[in-house]
């Protein structure tokens, strides 16, 4: 509280920068008082066995749902080519992925109505949860999807499976880019009439953070794993994320409320920023280096056609830069950095030792701000006890004064004979000196 109070910054002055600077600030009040509110709370023994019932419920729920999903995924994919031999309509080959649309969209609200059951006092607790949910069940579903085109539809013999499979990628996309769309325009504006028109107890809804950043993430998985099939999907993303944007802007204004527990937003940058590296970029690049050094490209189609491998054409092309002069050094390159094992570990090293110098940079910064918090709360201590004794001082300042106010008075109400004439003599002698200075001739 008193780095909140005593710590304004006053370089700021423009006047947006300071109705910023003081949300900042209200919000942070209001996460501090969630905070200390939430420590203040005790539960009885009762009380943490029926909470722990309803966390472990809603656990085993969410994984049978997850679960359950997965497999209906699979078993589609799985006879997906029967599926579309049978079948000669073109929308047939919508409904893969109609179907993790669907999932996509309707499991993650599922998850979001248990926290009517589980009533987390923490904002940060229930996002966490509803994070490790939503990822558990996304990126089960891209694993199996990447299973049935690397393992079935790449094996199937089929000609130009590269093409096949950017065209199931980019249906994905489409398809998930339709439903947001329709999920914004259509179903927050319905729960919204039925919040504001029918049941008004319900009021407006919050805005679901973790269901959207998933859903980003989600997208931004299936465009790294298309860009190798299909060059031109980081294009067609970048148009539907540019509508989506303005899209959920007007929906988050209209339809939406600010969420009623305040959470801490910056802390959950870090998290957001970890889960699409590790499940998402990592899960891509063992993905993309599986099919590029284990995988047999098409034989009629294709950049790489007639290679045993996609790595092959890396091999080709050093070993025709390598009969040109002018692009020796192109592969000494190759072969002394990239190609070496041991470029790589010490690169590796290096790698680790900036990691390290840059952990402890951290952990002296984190001591740092301690210590300075430390001070300004001290600063408001010292700040405090001089406005404890200014007061003081003023009480004493304010009884002297009044008792000296008194004998005045009395002096004032019975003037001295003696001190009435010499006032009358100033005045008539100030009244001469005024005269002849008006008319010095007189």
């Amino acid at each position: 509280i008193a780095k909140l109070i005593f710590c304004w910054d006053f370089t700021v002055t423009h006047e947006r920068a300071v109705k910023l600077k003081q949300k900042n600030l209200s919000t942070e009040i209001r996460e501090n008082l969630s905070e200390i509110r939430q420590e203040n709370v005790k539960l009885t023994l009762n009380q943490q066995l029926i909470r722990f019932s309803a966390h472990l419920a809603a656990w085993v729920v969410s994984t049978g749902v997850a679960v359950a999903c997965c497999v209906a995924v699979y078993y589609l994919a799985e006879n997906n080519s029967e599926f579309l031999k049978s079948h000669r309509n073109p929308g047939a080959v919508l409904l893969l992925p109609f179907l993790v649309s669907c999932i996509s969209l309707a499991v993650p609200r599922l998850y979001s109505l248990f926290r009517l059951v589980e009533r987390y006092e923490m904002p940060r607790h229930e996002v966490y949860t509803l994070l490790i949910r939503n990822i558990f069940l996304k990126i089960s579903i891209i694993g199996i999807l990447c299973y049935y085109w690397l393992n079935i539809v790449a094996q199937a013999g089929e000609e130009c499976w590269e093409t096949l499979i950017g065209q199931e990628i980019y249906r994905l996309l489409l398809m998930d880019f339709v439903f947001s769309l329709a999920d914004s325009f259509l179903g927050e504006f319905l729960r919204r009439l039925i919040g504001m028109q029918f049941i008004t107890s319900s009021g407006l809804q919050e805005f679901d953070i973790a269901r959207n950043v998933l859903e980003l993430i989600y997208a931004q998985t299936l465009v790294w794993i298309g860009t190798f099939f299909c060059p031109l999907l980081p294009f067609i993303q970048m148009i539907t994320l540019f509508i989506m944007f303005y899209v959920k802007n007007i929906s988050l204004m209209m339809n939406f409320q600010p969420p009623s527990k305040a959470w801490r937003a910056s802390q959950m940058m870090t998290f957001f920023i970890f889960l699409l590296f590790f499940p998402s970029f990592t899960g891509v690049l063992c993905t993309l280096a599986i099919t590029i050094w284990r995988l047999k490209p098409s034989a009629d189609c294709g950049p790489f056609r007639g290679l045993p491998f996609f790595i092959n054409s890396i091999y080709g092309w050093i070993d025709t830069l390598s009969k040109r002069p002018s692009y020796l050094w192109v592969v000494w390159i190759y072969r002394n950095l990239i190609g070496s094992v041991h470029f790589f570990f010490i690169l590796t090293l290096i790698v680790l030792i900036i990691t390290y110098l840059y952990w402890q940079i951290t952990e002296g910064r984190k001591i740092m701000i301690r210590l300075l918090h430390e001070q300004i709360i001290n600063e408001g201590k010292d700040k405090m006890f001089l406005i404890e004794k200014l007061t003081k001082l003023q009480d004493v300042e304010k009884r002297a004064n009044t008792s000296s106010f008194i004998p005045g008075r009395r002096d004032v109400e019975q003037p001295d004979p003696l001190h009435v004439r010499e006032q009358d003599a100033a005045c008539d002698l100030r009244l001469r000196r005024s005269v002849q200075e008006e008319n010095p001739e007189t």
